[in-house]
């Protein structure tokens, strides 16, 4: 199975058209990443201010199988959450909450390893 993590920005324009152009301008988007990239399939959501307002699937789950997508289908995230985390890192190296080229040790004093060198290990090694 390859399940494939994107997100769409949307602008005015295509907010204020109505439901069913919404619908069918996803539906052909996310088909179109489903075929040029070759994903099983994808979960696609559209929010406004917080609310799904729109939500669907392309391609299936298993090719093999062809079990569909459903709301309840669970997707591996690989390593989307390294993207967050960095984030989050970066935004407190930017508050000066965290400095990251200092050791992970000044942060997690509980962090320990059998190879001595972990305490070298600093949050830039790690994104």
């Amino acid at each position: 199975m390859t399940a494939i993590l994107f997100a769409i920005p949307v602008t005015p324009a295509f907010a204020l058209t109505n439901n069913d152009t919404v619908k069918e301008k996803a539906q052909k988007l996310a088909s179109k990443i489903v075929s040029d990239y070759g994903a099983s399939g994808l979960q696609y959501a559209i929010m406004d201010h917080g609310s799904i307002v729109l939500s669907d699937s392309a391609g299936v789950y298993d090719k093999a199988t062809k079990s569909p997508i459903t709301k309840e289908t669970m997707f591996g995230i690989g390593s989307v959450s390294k993207t967050y985390v960095s984030a989050a890192t970066m935004m407190l190296a930017d508050s000066n909450q965290v400095d990251i080229d200092q050791p992970l040790t000044t942060y997690i004093k509980d962090f320990k390893m059998a190879d001595e060198r972990y305490t070298e290990i600093t949050p830039r090694m790690l994104m």
